[in-house]
């Protein structure tokens, strides 16, 4: 799925619970307008996302992948993107076999399509452009030349079908198709396009796209697990006492193991109650009724406007869209005023934290070594932060009068040499020049 959610704030929490009913391997947002230590987490999808910003630090596009894929960045070695900003998401589907997702974002109308003709095969191009064409909007009635020829140089098909992608401003004017979506052609021919009738908070329709490979990779699917903290331990060791075991004197190793095992599984299914475990992706805790209405609501506005595209069907749409926020704003803030409620104990209120999942794990970085060694994982970061400041805190860098000083002190009460309480400005600095 692509799509500009116009900020992450209430656009968020609609995702969300959009997440709870449908599924989608690969997300690809634009205009988040977070930094990265605010982007928050997606239940079901790898955390931190494949991101850009922006020269003022704030994301411009991120890629959200499910848990189920195998996914690491990608390489623009051949791609010199002109305009905006992008980046590259690498994802394993069958096999050896990439997907290579290029997630695309221009603040300003794009001028130039050339870079599309150096991308190769088994490639996906989507983002928000902010460019009309007749060629993929059919509210639009010119066209541009240099671009024509500059799509039909490349080998890349464009997916749009002259669905509008984003709804207007202001009553009276024409929806538009600024969201393109590209595939490779050898690609195309597996590819459905088509957007999504719920702009949720945005303006901008989100894009469900879909490449038909062998097999189709989902998230697991929900499972069974033992509650042990309300297992009847008695009922447990009664069970397996009673138990009758007839032994056979030919059995091999591998009976004897199997028929222990299904004993034990017998008798934990006898005195142990299982909890059912989703598959990571769940609803908000605090979605109400009312919440679920106001979305309804908002949905058959837009369907209204679709239909009539009247000034008043303008208005009562963008009027059930704040309405839509101000009830999800007012839910959330119910529910955290009922969690901090005297008559309840910490234990159900720490739980509802969890649930929310919203704990922010802040990207690692690589450090780099005075000595020009890069450290990668938290042991190497340790060890060269302990050779760092005991070498910072040696007497070899007192100047020579106190080191003398230091010195006969020492060797008069036979103390071995202590850690001066002395720093510096650590030489370390991040990979990327933070």
């Amino acid at each position: 799925m692509q799509w500009n959610c116009r900020a992450i704030n209430t656009a968020w929490d609609l995702l969300v619970q959009h997440l709870a009913r449908n599924s989608y391997e690969v997300i690809a947002l634009q205009s988040l307008r977070k930094r990265p230590c605010q982007l928050p987490t997606l239940p079901g999808y790898h955390y931190p996302p494949f991101y850009k910003t922006d020269e003022a630090g704030e994301t411009r596009v991120a890629t959200y992948v499910a848990l189920g894929l195998a996914a690491q960045p990608g390489q623009l070695t051949s791609i010199s993107l002109e305009e905006g900003y992008g980046v590259v998401t690498s994802v394993s589907v069958e096999g050896d076999r990439t997907i290579h997702i290029f997630n695309v974002y221009n603040p300003v109308p794009s001028q130039h399509f050339t870079w599309l003709q150096d991308i190769p095969e088994n490639w996906v191009v989507v983002g928000d452009f902010n460019r009309r064409d007749a060629l993929w909007d059919s509210n639009y009635a010119h066209t541009s030349p240099t671009i024509t020829s500059q799509l039909d140089a490349a080998d890349m098909i464009l997916l749009n079908d002259g669905s509008h992608t984003r709804l207007p401003d202001v009553a009276g004017h024409s929806k538009t198709a600024i969201d393109l979506s590209f595939v490779s052609s050898n690609l195309a021919g597996a590819t459905d396009w088509f957007t999504l009738n719920d702009p949720m908070a945005s303006d901008h329709l989100p894009i469900y796209i879909t490449i038909h490979l062998s097999p189709t990779l989902h998230l697991p699917p929900a499972q069974e697990k033992l509650n042990l903290s309300r297992a009847d331990w008695k009922a447990f060791q009664a069970f397996l006492v009673n138990f009758q075991c007839h032994h056979d004197p030919n059995s091999t190793i591998e009976d004897l193991n199997a028929r222990f095992t299904d004993t034990v599984l017998a008798a934990a299914s006898h005195a142990i109650p299982q909890v059912r475990i989703g598959n990571g992706r769940r609803g908000h805790p605090w979605w109400t009724d009312d919440c679920q209405n106001a979305v309804r609501n908002k949905r058959r506005a837009y369907q209204r406007y679709l239909r009539e595209g009247t000034e008043e069907a303008f208005t009562d749409m963008k009027r059930t869209k704040a309405e839509c926020k101000r009830t999800i704003a007012r839910a959330k803030l119910n529910f955290w005023r009922n969690s901090g409620d005297d008559k309840e104990d910490l234990t159900a209120a720490w739980k509802k934290f969890k649930i929310m999942k919203m704990r922010y794990n802040p990207p690692s970085r690589d450090l780099t070594a005075p000595d020009g060694e890069l450290l990668r994982t938290p042991e190497q970061k340790a060890e060269g932060f302990l050779r760092h400041f005991a070498d910072a805190s040696s007497t070899d860098n007192l100047p020579e009068d106190q080191r003398r000083a230091r010195q006969e002190e020492e060797a008069r009460m036979d103390l071995s040499p202590p850690h001066q309480d002395r720093t510096q400005t650590s030489p370390f600095r991040s990979c990327d020049g933070r």
